[in-house]
């Protein structure tokens, strides 16, 4: 398996001694710990025999309807809340035709939810300045509590991507009670410093550069020297396709740039003016959240968490970077943390290593493999 695992529970440099922290570091590999007295994971059934879920659904969350797609082999699964990314980029339409990824439904019952300003969760008489962090992990919260109360569940999974691993990262300090666990994929935690990481990787792309125009766009790449929206827009709108064209987004190949508007016309959820004004409404959800994602050191803002954290990143990931997620990672108290090291994948590490994130799930988050019989369709029907 083309992964490297660090884990451990409550245990920091400067509060236990490197020795112990080593011994149970090497304990968890070898006996892939779960959970901990007083903190133990759910293990998932055996075997369900309900039926499939697929649906579309408007609630009304934090004051106005926001779209969510639910999707599942089975309605008795473990259900996932997938916050998606962007900020202002519903994940669902990237993800719908994924083959790979589709397996996740076999395990969980996964709910994209749209977040407010994006998709279908966008009315025409949005207040935009509703779209800040405080009013979204209230609506995440209930979102949460929603599912729960549909699927019956007293506790649900948290997945955040990229933006929304920040988004869920304070949603699970402030409602940590709503969740099993906290699943950080493609870990923002210091973007700025990110960014600073991203930009000398770019610049020594160069050097193997003889295009006119792509050595004109990395020469003229200069960090901003300010929080304001407008010139981080502006450099955004240069950097993130360099960082695309040299797999730092996607490692295992080059997204076309018209990939993601395609597979939103091809769903039936969105209507004309949601994929109208997609562009527009994630240009404003960029200038509402961004000042605050370049700001932030979760390190600082959410040092510790109370549920289990299991944080999956891409050795080459240049959009959030493995260096920063890592360190946010050390110095993170939870009482039980794992960090996995995608070998083979950048921002994207559960889609681009499919079967490696659902092996560490089935092993590690829900204390099972398939040998067991769960998610196994032969064995259900023995």
């Amino acid at each position: 398996m083309a992964v490297v695992v660090a884990g451990q529970g409550y245990c920091t440099a400067a509060s236990v001694a490197p020795t112990w922290c080593a011994t149970l570091a090497l304990l968890l590999l070898l006996f892939a710990v779960t959970g901990h007295a007083g903190n133990k994971l759910p293990v998932a059934p055996p075997c369900d025999k309900t039926p499939p879920v697929a649906l579309e659904e408007r609630p009304l969350i934090g004051g106005i309807h926001q779209g969510i797609v639910i999707r599942g082999n089975k309605v008795g699964n473990p259900v996932l809340l997938y916050v998606h990314g962007g900020p202002g980029r519903p994940v669902y339409p990237a993800l719908h035709n994924d083959a790979q990824w589709q397996k996740i439904e076999s395990l969980f019952t996964v709910a994209y939810w749209d977040q407010r300003g994006t998709g279908m969760s966008n009315p025409p008489d949005l207040d935009v300045s509703s779209i800040n962090l405080d009013r979204l992990v209230e609506d995440a919260a209930e979102v949460a509590d929603y599912l729960r109360s549909k699927f019956g569940k007293e506790k649900i999974y948290l997945l955040g991507h990229s933006w929304g691993s920040v988004l869920s990262s304070y949603t699970a300090m402030r409602h940590p009670d709503l969740f099993h666990a906290y699943i950080g994929v493609g870990q923002s935690s210091n973007q700025a410093r990110s960014e600073v990481e991203t930009l000398y990787w770019l610049k020594a792309k160069r050097e193997q550069q003889t295009d006119p125009k792509m050595l004109a766009a990395i020469d003229q790449l200069s960090l901003p020297q300010t929080s304001a929206v407008g010139p981080w827009l502006e450099y955004l709108l240069v950097n993130r396709p360099l960082v695309h064209y040299f797999r730092g987004a996607r490692y295992d190949r080059v997204v076309a740039a018209d990939e993601y508007a395609i597979g939103m016309a091809d769903l039936p959820h969105y209507t004309q003016r949601e994929r109208d004004i997609n562009e527009l409404a994630l240009k404003i959800s960029l200038e509402q959240l961004w000042p605050h994602i370049i700001g932030t050191d979760l390190s600082e803002t959410v040092p510790r968490q109370t549920l289990p954290v299991f944080i999956f990143q891409g050795k080459h990931d240049y959009q959030t970077t493995h260096h920063q997620a890592r360190i946010y990672f050390d110095n993170l108290l939870a009482p039980l943390k794992r960090f996995y090291s995608f070998e083979h994948s950048a921002h994207w590490p559960h889609v681009e290593q499919y079967e490696d994130f659902e092996r560490i799930v089935l092993r590690d988050i829900f204390g099972r493999t398939r040998d067991a019989g769960f998610g196994d369709e032969q064995s259900c029907n023995k």
